[in-house]
């Protein structure tokens, strides 16, 4: 194993290993003895030599002391040193714009840098929302804004989504809800070359909005400008059942189509130059390394383009580190090229190892890489224009089963969702994306830059009706959608041991069949029995899920405002009694706590339903929960939810 991705493992398992750390420094203190003692006797009978253990050790416990640094350190002047935790006063804030705006018909959402509270310097970021589609602010913009300030709440359910710590990861320990933008004073105009940027995209956007419509109109907005603020909760769950929700959010995927087509249309331009400029060209350079080099400040510019978000920038070093690689003569060298990329990621920002969408794109550059780099080692011949047209779809379903293999346990833990029918959707689906959508619509809104208004607006709309089309029919498909417990983090960790033991199983066997020379031998026993121990395990694991306690058990959940509560009996009946919910039912319980607290349960049908009232923080919750549970029987109290008192 080439000592850089050695390097990225054992600072990757430092993280790990401070994020379990409770204890600072006297954990550390006992860890690093116990490693040292360890590793003294692996270096005294030859089992470890000093420099892997350098390359091992001292990265590890970088990791550690960089994840609790970056988890605890904030600055004497931070609002949640100068604070109390339950403070509820209205507060005077000065700050700065640093986020695009996060828009939905309701409201808009942005980040403000603090500079000032009440007068005095401070410092921290704080997420402001505004109950106002338009506030007239961008990128950058200094203002003035008077509220108060709370700490993020989570739902406090098992295996719920914890969104204090998806905020703290951003650095982000405060919310402020304002109720119209005439709360906002704006009190200087950002300026600079990513404003431009952003400008630039708010006149794409109103170009996206005037000349398209529908669920086409949010599909284009979502793929080509990073704005999902038009997608509403049901077209988000066709997009889950099909297994293609990676496709609506600008993220690795995205910006990898946006380079393949940048680099293959650069290809393409420089061929049909006349013959001496192209010599002249090429004469010191590859024609690849020229598009490489090309197609680095476009996928840049489409970075900016899409917000800049902190995932969407993850992703651009990640697919530069692939363009370095071919530019480098380094293309069976993928694999250390996105190592080093993820080793940086790690070092600016420690708590990225716990980001979903970091985890999810790293995992399917990791897989797609992997793929393409054993495909380029069997050397496949291409030989005619119908061997090729078959090899690509060959390689397309390869790289379709390894990244939904991948990346299906991270989305059922996340998500309580498999998408059975994924690895066919994607197969189609992302083709489509690439090929048609983005380009077409990208295309569109820059050309609309200097036109004012939407070139091919029509094509744009026939070709994302077309593709909300595609996606609604495979998420319609009876096996679609399954909707698991979250599986464990060793769970986890097994599967992942059991994935890759597979996958190398799998590239020695090739190789030693289609290149048996340069093999040394077909699969060494260890690798074999990691398999089998991994494949047993994950099992056994499995299979004792299928046991569950049978005895009466009554759990209320924790749904904000409202109640909830699941009564089991030990004869297996499953009753839900209310379902909370939310009085302008804007934030949807039923679809966000209920019902993955059920399905972490194991629980896909009820047995009965009881409403008690038909208040709305008792009743709303329940319209998701009829819809993705068979529910047996329903009991209310007969009375009007209009007259309910």
């Amino acid at each position: 194993m080439k000592p850089v991705i050695v390097i990225t493992l054992a600072f990757l398992s430092g993280l790990l290993l401070g994020h379990g750390l409770l204890y600072f420094p006297f954990t550390i203190a006992v860890l690093v003895a116990a490693a040292l003692l360890a590793s003294g006797l692996l270096v005294r009978f030859d089992r470890l030599s000093l420099r892997r253990l350098a390359l091992i050790f001292v990265p590890c416990v970088l990791g550690i002391v960089s994840f609790l640094y970056s988890a605890a350190y904030l600055l004497p002047d931070h609002y949640t040193r100068i604070l109390p935790a339950d403070d509820t006063t209205a507060h005077a804030m000065s700050g700065r714009i640093v986020s695009p705006l996060d828009r939905d018909p309701n409201r808009t959402a942005f980040i403000m840098a603090l500079q000032e509270l009440d007068g005095a310097p401070a410092s921290g970021k704080v997420r402001v929302s505004v109950r106002d589609e338009q506030t007239g602010l961008g990128f950058g913009d200094a203002i003035r804004l008077s509220g108060r300030l709370y700490r993020p709440r989570g739902f406090k359910n098992p295996g719920a989504f914890d969104y204090p710590s998806y905020l703290a990861a951003q650095g982000i320990y405060g919310t402020a809800a304002l109720r119209d933008a005439g709360n906002i004073e704006l009190v200087l105009r950002g300026r600079g070359i990513f404003r431009t940027i952003q400008d630039w995209r708010e006149q794409i956007h109103r170009s996206f909005l005037a000349s398209t419509s529908g669920a086409g109109s949010a599909i284009l907005q979502a793929m080509v400008l990073g704005e999902e603020g038009g997608l509403t909760d049901e077209m988000r769950d066709r997009f889950m059942a099909a297994g293609v929700t990676h496709i609506i959010s600008i993220s690795g995927s995205h910006l990898g189509m946006v380079a393949v087509i940048c680099f293959g249309f650069i290809r393409a331009l420089l061929f049909l130059l006349p013959e001496r400029i192209y010599h002249r060209l090429t004469i010191h350079a590859d024609p690849k390394k020229i598009a490489a080099w090309l197609t680095l400040p476009l996928v840049i510019f489409y970075t900016a383009l899409a917000g800049g978000q902190v995932a969407t920038i993850r992703s651009l070093m990640m697919i530069s580190a692939a363009l370095f690689a071919l530019i480098l003569d380094r293309e069976n060298g993928l694999m250390h090229s996105l190592a080093t990329a993820a080793l940086l990621i790690l070092i600016v920002s420690p708590q990225a190892v716990f980001d979903i969408s970091f985890q999810l794109s790293y995992i399917s550059v990791i897989s797609i890489g992997y793929v393409v780099t054993l495909w380029n080692d069997l050397q496949v011949k291409t030989d005619g224009v119908l061997q090729k047209m078959r090899n690509s779809a060959i390689l397309i379903i390869i790289i379709s089963l390894s990244t939904s293999l991948a990346t299906g346990p991270l989305v059922a833990r996340y998500f309580n969702q498999v998408s059975l029918a994924g690895v066919i959707a994607n197969m189609i689906v992302v083709p489509f994306a690439g090929i048609v959508v983005v380009p077409l619509g990208l295309g569109s809104g820059i050309l609309s830059l200097f036109t004012h208004h939407l070139p091919l607006a029509a094509a744009n709309q026939a070709a994302a009706d077309a593709f909300v089309n595609v996606v609604s029919f495979f998420s319609r498909l009876p096996f679609a959608e399954f909707h698991p417990p979250a599986p464990s983090v060793f769970r986890l960790l097994v599967y992942a041991v059991f994935l890759v033991s597979c996958a190398g199983y799998v590239r020695s066997r090739l190789l030693y069949r289609f290149k048996p020379f340069e093999s040394p031998s077909a699969v060494s026993k260890s690798r074999v029995a990691v398999m089998a121990g991994s494949g047993a395990a994950l099992v056994f694991s499995l299979a004792f899920s299928f046991f569950p306690g049978h005895r009466d058990r009554v759990s209320f959940i924790d749904v904000g405002q409202g109640d909830c509560a699941l009564v089991e009996l030990a004869s297996g009946r499953k009753i839900l009694i209310d379902g909370g919910g939310t009085y302008d039912n804007r934030f949807d319980i039923g679809r966000r706590v209920v019902a993955p607290y059920l399905w972490n349960k194991g629980i896909r049908d009820l047995d009965l339903v009881v409403l008690s009232h038909p208040h709305p923080d008792h009743m709303n919750g329940l319209t998701s929960i009829a819809r993705k549970f068979h529910v047996s029987e329903m009991w209310e109290n007969g009375q009007d939810p209009g007259t309910a008192g």
